[in-house]
């Protein structure tokens, strides 16, 4: 190796060291987070409970991958058929939050078996039913007859807990009940 060529090769070295690291950035890019326009342009739109989930298998599905089961509530737009198994992935990049028990709003172009839900799809109401005149659903009608942007209502919260990716922590295993002395 010549002179020159000896002092490019530690930067060379320095150079591909960089771009190697910079490369699993690129592998992620997440769905866009679901918009007013989006919301309105969904031809299905109903609020469901997630009633039971269980983590995917590999290879079958990738890791991270979760089946969930639901119970729809109320349809708010849409007649076509509302299938009551989901799909949504946990993994860091991209990943949803979805809680067994709690209540969600979907905006889907068609809610067949396996369809996905996601930051792009659904939004959380939280861990108490929406009744009648809920806050919640009034914004949601509005959002969806075009009166409101969904970015200026309280339902932003909402998606971003989906956005959060990642699950709750278990509960803590239960406390071994010592027997008191006589």
């Amino acid at each position: 190796m010549t002179k020159s060529k000896q002092a490019y090769a530690p930067m060379a070295l320095l150079t591909f060291a960089l771009l190697s690291a910079t490369v699993p950035a690129w592998a992620c890019t997440p769905a866009s987070p679901l918009s007013s326009v989006a919301a309105r342009e969904a031809t299905q739109v109903f609020v469901f409970q997630l009633t039971a989930s269980r983590l995917a298998t590999p290879p079958k599905e990738i890791e991270g991958t979760v089946y969930g089961e639901i119970r729809v509530l109320k349809v708010l737009r849409g007649s076509a058929a509302i299938s009551p198994k989901l799909r949504y992935y946990t993994g860091v990049c991209a990943g949803s939050r979805m809680d067994v028990g709690h209540y969600y709003v979907a905006f889907v172009r068609d809610a067949r078996p396996g369809w996905w839900a996601g930051r792009n799809t659904v939004i959380h109401l939280g861990g108490l039913q929406p009744q009648q005149g809920d806050v919640a659903l009034a914004e949601v009608r509005k959002v969806l007859e075009g009166r409101i942007a969904l970015e200026h209502t309280s339902l932003i919260a909402g998606r971003d807990f989906v956005d959060s990716g990642w699950p709750p922590p278990p509960p803590p295993p239960p406390k071994a009940v010592e027997p008191r002395p006589k």
